[in-house]
């Protein structure tokens, strides 16, 4: 389909802005800039061709709507492009421009919907997984529990270190999402671990690890974006998981006489604020 045509298909539909690849090495390279809305492929190009053509550049760009530009020959394998992801097909020689600002525009927006409803599911998932570790948490504060540790929840019984606790976990969160999107380096499994260790000397059960969690997560997703708040859930669940392995390990270090020189204990003077403090800003 000749560039020409189609620039002149598109004036009819106002807010599209045409770029043209030659190659699919150089379409590739344009969309790893990013502000690209929908990408109309032609499946036989100078560098690929057939079906390859959609798989290699839908590998490189599974959020952007691709529609398919095809002969009539090739119909069939227009056809398993859609069936691998592709929004539509449209056949050369048969595109008015009607039919083609319609297939771009119902591109974007089913592509749109298709987002939303993943994070939806994941939304939706990730809600399934806290419930869950809420009734683990529960269940796990027990008559024998209780006996073993004797403590009242520590969001009641130390409030002051259990909200600079849930600050030191909001700040993990920050990290995390930060080394995810910018790909920077921090040491977050040492810095789990020091809290870890600062909630087995506060003699912290699994439920209070949830509460912790529970909390960090609305002071840092409740006015973020949907789409950051999702980053925040989903490294903070990460985090969470690590937290309860070191916090295992933590205990049955602690139970076998490994740490018999420590005296782990809950807190609520200053003392104990000073070292959740210290080790968050460590």
């Amino acid at each position: 389909m000749a560039l020409e045509l189609l620039r002149i298909q598109l004036a009819d539909w106002p807010g599209f802005e045409l770029e043209h690849a030659e190659r699919l090495s150089a379409g590739v390279q344009r969309l790893e800039r990013g502000d690209v809305d929908v990408v109309l492929l032609d499946l036989d190009l100078p560098d690929s061709r057939g079906l390859d053509t959609f798989t290699k550049l839908r590998n490189q760009a599974a959020a952007v709507p691709i529609v398919v530009l095809t002969s009539m020959d090739d119909e069939d394998q227009a056809a398993k492009a859609v069936q691998l992801g592709a929004q539509d097909y449209l056949i050369k020689g048969q595109v008015e421009s009607e039919l083609l600002g319609r297939s771009l525009r119902y591109a974007i927006e089913r592509q749109r919907l298709l987002r939303e409803l993943e994070e939806t599911r994941q939304r939706e998932q990730y809600e399934r997984e806290l419930s869950s570790l809420e009734r683990a948490g529960a269940s796990s504060d027990s008559p024998t529990t209780a006996d073993v540790f004797g403590q009242a929840p520590l969001g009641k019984s130390s409030p002051v270190p259990f909200g600079e606790l849930v600050q030191w976990y909001a700040g993990l969160i920050d990290l995390a999402v930060e080394q995810r999107t910018f790909k920077v380096e921090h040491d977050l499994h040492g810095r789990v671990r020091q809290l870890a260790e600062r909630l087995g000397f506060l003699k912290a059960v699994p439920r209070d690890l949830v509460e912790i969690h529970s909390a960090a997560i609305k002071d840092r997703a409740a006015s973020l974006p949907d789409q950051k708040a999702q980053a925040c859930r989903e490294e903070a669940q990460f985090i969470l998981l690590e937290l309860m392995g070191h916090l295992c390990t933590f205990y049955r270090k602690y139970a076998t006489g490994v740490m018999a020189g420590h005296s782990p204990h809950r807190s609520s003077g200053a003392g104990g604020d000073a070292s959740a403090k210290d080790s968050a800003n460590g």
